[in-house]
């Protein structure tokens, strides 16, 4: 029986001879497959079998050759179709498909060897398996084991290769999909910020609109104050002047009326007489006078000479007969206040002399009241003199300082304002604590953002979450949902702990209290107590706020009989403060001062008190950089040098570091952009700037020399296993 040829079509494609092959020979093989599974396996169906895997085989190998002459592929087909892509796969498929046919009749001879040991075979020994191998002959057989290994070691490789690529094409869609995560977790968080400032501004409309009711309000209330004030002054006006008429019309009659008194005293001496009582009143007077004769009353014309006043002996205050000195007196009653002044004695000055001058005072008091020609100018407030002993209030304390203030906030920005006026308004604290505190603790101006912090975006959600959504949005964060008190970075050094910190205060708009354990300490018994209230109390005058300690292992280490005592009273203070925070926050008042949250970082998150530990609801596990976050975080530092690195490069010195922190990152990009100094060795004074090479590859492998890891492998496992029992690890 001939072997059946492969005819390649002559209007096919490579690639289409190549998939008619492999169809033709795996549905053979198929076949094949099926008879074994049907038949039974004695030493004729074996033979049998196996001289047809032998002949699909050489059918195979020889489709092959007759492709590669038509198609001439002189170096053979995998070196003529090596990197082109769907003939490359379909050249590996036949491989693979080779490969599967000699493994079949591999094992087709097996069994023949099993049975021909055995001595079992009945039938066709002619055809038994040693036949077979003689009619190879040695040689052939060597070959074929040969041809065998080779094939086998290709599709090993070819194996190997699609698994590989199959791994890269998982690994790109999880990157995919990571990116497309962080994608949509950015566009919820702008959507978010979004929002979040549109229900600021329209909160910031409505308090300018509110202010300009306000503002109109108070210039209405101004105005009409002014309308009422003008109406008075002239409607008292008006009646001084009427008041006037009748005084001035009074006193000419007053000093007329003597005159022609003096010409007839046989009229008018009794009359005079009768007006000279220094009892009657000025109602009296004024009947009295319009009660008198019309002759009487129209004075004498006299002379110029003897009209005068100052000539007059009615103008005369001493004389007793002059009718005018009920409106003279209130003139010149000054004269009582001049004497007492030279009789000023204690021991002289007997009590008929005090009741004398102050009856004196009381009319003259009385008769400013009625006088029409001065008027009153408005009272004047005076401030507390400061011999006074009655406490003032902080409400009080505030509205002095205020206006004393206003010239100097003028210049200043809105946080150091607000500042000025908290230390200005202090109740219940010592205020050099304070002062200390602002100098020293107080960070401002130090903003530090999200996309400065590279990677870490399980532990940036959740700090989203816990902390700077409910310091913005405090309205929608209340009762189950209120913002923590306490929470705890921890993680090998170097990792960003106190970075993070700051971005933290920086997106939630609070105020930054840096503190470690040497800021709160003293020398002198008591004041660390009395600092770590001022603290908290400026924390919540200034909320939201944000109080972060640094180390706080070497603050709040686990009690013990041997600890100090001022460490003791240190911890004391520190968490009864703390505590009071957690139950101002319980009652659910509403107030800003609840929002203060209490940050802390360590290296030793196992060193610290239960205590402490309880009152940090989440314990979040800064881990050390990924690849992606090392890949970014090298290229953001190279983004400010001159350097000459490809994507490549860059992932490769990303693949290098793996198991170095942020810092020690930072230190290896440092140490690698001083290779290019460093070549230049004495030429360096008259270098060109522009003229130094970047930074190379090669500058960070040597860099690796000097720059080592500083976090080992047994600490990180520590770390793992304290973060499973206690903390998290992120959102």
């Amino acid at each position: 029986m001939t072997v059946e040829k492969f005819n390649v079509p002559s209007n096919f494609t490579l690639l289409q001879c190549l998939e008619l092959l492999q169809s033709i020979v795996a549905n053979r093989l198929e076949n094949y497959q099926q008879q074994r599974a049907t038949q039974s396996s004695n030493a004729h169906n074996l033979n049998k079998r196996y001289k047809l895997l032998d002949d699909l085989l050489t059918y195979l190998q020889d489709g092959i050759r007759r492709i590669e002459r038509y198609y001439n592929c002189r170096e053979g087909l995998s070196t003529a179709v090596k990197g082109k892509g769907d003939l490359q796969v379909s050249v590996d498929d036949l491989q693979i498909l080779e490969h599967d046919v000699r493994l079949a009749r591999k094992d087709c001879r097996n069994r023949l060897e099993i049975i021909e040991r055995q001595g079992q075979s009945g039938h066709g020994k002619g055809l038994s398996i040693s036949s077979i191998w003689r009619s190879h002959g040695k040689k052939g057989k060597s070959k074929a084991e040969k041809e065998e290994k080779a094939a086998t070691e290709a599709v090993e490789k070819i194996m190997k290769a699609r698994q590989l690529d199959e791994q890269k094409k998982l690994d790109e869609q999880e990157r995919r999909r990571n990116e497309e995560e962080a994608q949509r977790e950015k566009r919820i968080e702008a959507m978010v910020r979004q929002q979040v400032e549109s229900e600021l501004s329209l909160k910031l409309q409505e308090e300018r609109k509110r202010q300009r009711i306000r503002e109109e309000e108070e210039r209405r209330r101004a105005q009409n104050e002014t309308r009422s004030a003008s109406s008075s002054r002239s409607f008292r006006a008006s009646n001084n002047d009427r008041h006037s008429l009748l005084v001035n019309g009074r006193r000419s009659l007053d000093i007329r009326s003597p005159v022609s008194r003096s010409l007839d005293d046989n009229s008018a001496q009794p009359k005079r007489k009768s007006l000279d009582m220094q009892d009657i009143g000025k109602a009296a007077q004024l009947a009295w006078i319009q009660s008198q004769p019309s002759g009487s009353r129209n004075p004498v014309r006299m002379p110029t000479s003897t009209r005068k006043p100052h000539r007059s002996p009615s103008r005369n205050p001493q004389s007793p007969a002059s009718p005018s000195i009920g409106s003279k007196k209130r003139y010149e009653y000054t004269q009582p206040l001049v004497n007492r002044q030279h009789i000023k004695a204690p021991k002289k000055t007997n009590g008929l002399s005090r009741e004398v001058a102050k009856e004196t005072t009381a009319t003259e008091a009385k008769n400013k009241k009625e006088s029409v020609s001065v008027r009153k100018p408005p009272p004047i407030l005076e401030p507390p003199r400061s011999g006074s002993r009655s406490p003032s209030s902080p409400a009080v304390l505030e509205r002095e300082a205020t206006p004393e203030l206003e010239n100097e906030l003028d210049h200043l920005s809105p946080m150091e304002r607000r500042i000025k006026k908290v230390m200005a308004t202090l109740h219940g604290v010592d205020v050099q604590q304070c002062e200390q505190i602002k100098n020293e603790i107080l960070v401002m101006n130090e903003e530090v953002h999200w996309d400065d912090i590279a990677g870490l975006s399980r532990a940036k959600s959740s700090l989203k979450e816990t902390v700077v959504y409910p310091f913005l949005r405090p309205d929608l964060f209340k009762g189950l949902r209120e913002p923590i008190r306490g929470m705890l970075l921890f993680g090998p050094p170097g990792t960003g702990k106190t970075m993070i910190a700051k971005a933290v205060a920086t997106e939630s708009k609070s105020t930054f209290f840096s503190i470690s354990a040497s800021s709160l300490l003293s020398k002198y018994l008591g004041e660390s107590e009395k600092l770590v209230k001022a603290l908290f109390y400026l924390a919540r005058r200034l909320a939201p706020s944000i109080i972060f300690i640094d180390e706080i292992d070497s603050l709040l280490t686990a009690r013990s009989d041997n600890e100090n005592e001022s460490s003791r009273r240190i911890k004391t203070e520190l968490l009864i403060q703390w505590s009071a925070l957690s139950s101002a926050t319980a009652q659910d008042h509403g107030d800003s001062d609840s929002r203060v949250l209490v940050l802390a970082a360590t290296n030793l998150p196992w060193a610290i008190d239960e205590a402490a530990r309880r009152r940090f609801s989440r314990r979040l596990y800064i881990p050390l950089p990924e690849y992606e976050t090392r890949l970014y975080h090298l290229k953001k530092l190279m983004s400010r040098q001159k350097n000459g690195l490809t994507d490549t490069d860059f992932e490769v010195i990303a693949e290098m570091s793996d198991g170095f922190s942020g810092s020690d990152i930072t230190a290896l990009a440092k140490e690698a952009a001083m290779e290019p100094i460093r070549d230049l060795g004495d030429n360096l004074v008259d270098a060109d700037f522009n003229k130094i090479r970047g930074v190379m590859v090669k500058d960070f492998e040597k860099a690796m020399q000097t720059i080592k890891r500083s976090v080992s492998p047994s600490s990180l496992q520590q770390y793992r296993d304290w973060a499973a029992g206690f903390g998290s690890t992120g959102a």
